[in-house]
């Protein structure tokens, strides 16, 4: 009776066995594997530059530091003051310095004060009359680019990431539909925007501060601005 009962037992086992394998088997088999599928789409645009920026020295040389340092304090005043008086012009100021100079043979010389005026503005017309005139008063005029501001910037990174995400999904769906897949999911996005080369030069002609008041002369360039997305997104059998 115990060796039938033991059979039955045994048997029971090794049919439980087999049919829970068979289970899992089957599962393994039924499940497809989802596929991820990494994918960049990049949007660009040239944009002309709508701001021009400026820089012009002030320099004013003494036998001590104070007497230098108060002689470009009044150039400065003055520079500031006109400045102010343009319109549409954004005026700040940079880089004092003071220093002394000397001779070839190193004998003191003078000291040597400096500071910068910093100009921008989106009239371009304006700013170069006043730069002129600042060059009529003896100003050295050290730097002068055009720009494409923030605000235009910053307008045309939100529509080319829309741009470069309606791409994305539209490639998603063309790579799904040539693997006989379906978008399921974006497991991850990022976004990531930046220039897409250096910033072009304004053509500059630096004019001597004696050749009548001439202004300099700039023209704006194209500024490439570009937005990247990458993403992963899972695909699945229909």
């Amino acid at each position: 009776m115990k060796t039938k009962l033991g059979t039955v037992l045994a048997t029971l086992f090794v049919l439980s066995f087999v049919t829970a394998g068979g289970v899992a088997a089957q599962s393994a088999d039924d499940a497809s594997p989802r596929t991820r599928l990494a994918l960049r789409e990049t949007a660009r645009r040239d944009v002309e530059q709508d701001t021009i920026e400026a820089a012009v020295t002030a320099r004013s040389e003494g036998s001590a530091a104070g007497k230098a340092q108060m002689a470009v304090n009044r150039l400065m005043d003055g520079l500031v003051g006109k400045a102010k008086g343009v319109a549409g012009v954004t005026v700040s100021t940079s880089g004092y310095r003071v220093a002394q100079d000397f001779t070839n043979d190193g004998r003191p010389r003078a000291w040597v004060a400096q500071q910068d005026l910093d100009l921008k503005s989106g009239d371009s017309t304006a700013l170069l009359g006043l730069l002129g005139e600042l060059q009529g008063d003896g100003v050295l005029l050290s730097r002068l680019d055009y720009v494409l501001s923030d605000k235009a910037r910053d307008a045309l990174v939100d529509e080319l990431t829309d741009e470069a995400i309606k791409k994305l999904r539209t490639r998603a769906e063309r790579v799904a539909a040539a693997l006989g897949c379906r978008v399921v999911n974006i497991e991850a996005i990022s976004v990531s925007g930046a220039n897409g080369g250096p910033r072009p030069m304004p053509r500059l002609m630096a004019m001597a501060a004696d050749t009548a008041r001439a202004k300099p002369v700039a023209e704006a360039g194209l500024e490439t601005v570009e937005v990247s997305v990458d993403a992963t997104i899972i695909l699945d059998k229909p």
